[in-house]
């Protein structure tokens, strides 16, 4: 295993840790008030910052499968996205909701970023 690719499973193991943590907070935020749209779109987010950083961590162990991280991790930034700027757009957020958007998103971009670099250097080879 190359640089890359232990720098791309740290990466992924942080971003499950993260996704772990966002979905406490995002449950916490619905216990707190269960009407509260953006929590559950935030418990999405959280879920699905955990299960990337799951897979790809699982997946990496097999330099080759950096092009399914890829293809997978860019469609999570897609999806990441929108869900932050759900949650960030909201004129009253708490300290919570700015934690799930904004962190889920940069984990999911990191991941897309390492994961790309990884590919790179399969194709060199």
């Amino acid at each position: 295993m190359n640089d890359a690719c232990k720098k791309l499973k740290i990466v992924c193991i942080i971003s499950l840790i993260v996704g772990v943590l966002a979905t406490a907070s995002a449950i916490a935020l619905i216990v707190v008030n269960h009407l509260n749209p953006r929590a559950y779109v935030g418990l999405i987010d959280g879920v699905l910052c955990a299960y990337m950083g799951f897979q790809c961590a699982r997946k990496i162990n097999v330099p080759s499968n950096a092009r399914q991280i890829r293809n997978m991790s860019s469609v999570m930034v897609l999806v990441m996205f929108f869900c932050a700027a759900y949650i960030l757009v909201a004129p009253q957020k708490s300290l919570a909701e700015i934690f799930i958007g904004s962190t889920c998103v940069v984990m999911a971009l990191l991941v897309f970023v390492l994961s790309k670099k990884v590919v790179t250097i399969l194709d060199a080879k």
